[in-house]
């Protein structure tokens, strides 16, 4: 499932709901494919405690809100996420499981990104429900991304407040998430390798990276 099937998949009146919070360039946003190779020597080349990619040769790309807000263009002033116990998410996305899928929600299994998209696709979810959805899985799947399409506990949390989610500063919440990312992974990767587990913003990586890997393969090409 990929987050363009849900831009896709949303109606006119959530469409405008979602621009009326700011967040107007998720949806158009054309998201890379994400190649693990790639997105695994970014991880190892991002310094946490700098927040800069060392991509060699004395290149360093700075990794600040403001470069978030040139890719995503989401909003980058206001308040951190709002904060919320695991105990009380881990209640309130069992809630959601079942208004999201009905009868068919299993609480041992979640939800995840594919359920929200059949939801929207069959006009089930609507209103204030399918704008949350639709943030839950920018969440997941593009700002915050795990590991796999489940909605996770911060995504409940990071959506709970939806009145003030557009006074929030995402930005900053990208950045600071892909700092802890970095960190994890650096600690993971040489017992794991390439299979130790990605988080964080990986396309924003990728997406920041890319004109200088062109012109270095264009370089490469003509000498």
């Amino acid at each position: 499932m990929k987050f363009k099937e849900i831009v896709a998949a949303l109606g006119d009146t959530l469409k405008g709901q979602v621009v009326a919070k700011n967040f107007g360039g998720l949806l158009q946003f054309k998201p890379h494919e994400l190649d693990r190779h790639l997105l695994s020597w970014l991880m190892r080349k991002l310094n946490p405690e700098t927040m800069k990619l060392e991509i060699g040769g004395g290149k360093e790309i700075a990794i600040t809100e403001h470069s978030v807000w040139c890719v995503f263009q989401i909003p980058n002033a206001g308040s951190d996420p709002p904060h919320m116990t695991d105990d009380e998410a881990r209640i309130i996305r069992r809630e959601l499981g079942f208004q999201i899928c009905g009868n068919a929600y299993n609480p041992r299994r979640g939800f995840n990104a594919g359920d929200i998209l059949d939801g929207l696709n069959k006009k089930t979810l609507k209103g204030s429900l399918g704008l949350r959805a639709f943030f839950m899985c920018a969440f997941q799947s593009l700002l915050f991304s795990n590991t796999d399409s489940y909605i996770m506990l911060e995504d409940v949390k990071y959506t709970e407040d939806l009145e003030n989610i557009g006074n929030r500063n995402w930005c900053k919440a990208v950045v600071d998430h892909l700092r802890k990312a970095a960190r994890l992974y650096r600690k993971d990767f040489p017992e794991k390798g390439i299979i130790a587990p990605i988080s964080g913003c990986g396309i924003f990586l990728m997406v920041s990276v890319s004109p200088i890997l062109f012109l270095l393969s264009f370089f490469l090409f003509f000498v």
